[in-house]
């Protein structure tokens, strides 16, 4: 679980690269803008950064664990938001990539949560 900053950092910074970098074909894949598909790009790298710099300390502080856990939560929020507004226009994959990413960060919250000793530890 110490490595878990590393994959909440990692998933978030492929993702967003992949996005930004195929947003053209994702706008009509996913039927949203360019502007929103920009936008769940580059939101997910700007939220990569927290948990690469906590994977990368030698002393963690509590403080970034709990800014990332706070992120990963803002980001299941704004997943559900996009979902409610985008439901009767967004294709099904534009919907499951946007409630998919809600359900992932959820999930990485909570572990984040209840490992959150492990994770500060001195690596």
């Amino acid at each position: 679980m110490k490595n878990l900053p590393w994959a909440d950092g990692g998933a978030g910074l492929v993702v967003g690269v992949l996005v930004l970098a195929l947003r053209s074909f994702l706008t009509d894949f996913y039927g949203l803008s360019l502007d929103v598909v920009t936008f769940i790009g580059a939101a997910n790298v700007a939220y990569s950064v927290p948990g690469l710099t906590l994977g990368a300390m030698k002393r963690r502080p509590a403080w970034l664990l709990w800014f990332l856990i706070a992120a990963n939560l803002a980001w299941a929020v704004v997943s559900t938001v996009l979902a409610v507004k985008f439901w009767s226009t967004a294709q099904v994959f534009g919907l499951l990539h946007i409630i998919g990413e809600g359900l992932f960060v959820t999930v990485l919250a909570w572990q984040e949560f209840r490992h959150r000793d492990a994770i500060l530890q001195r690596q």
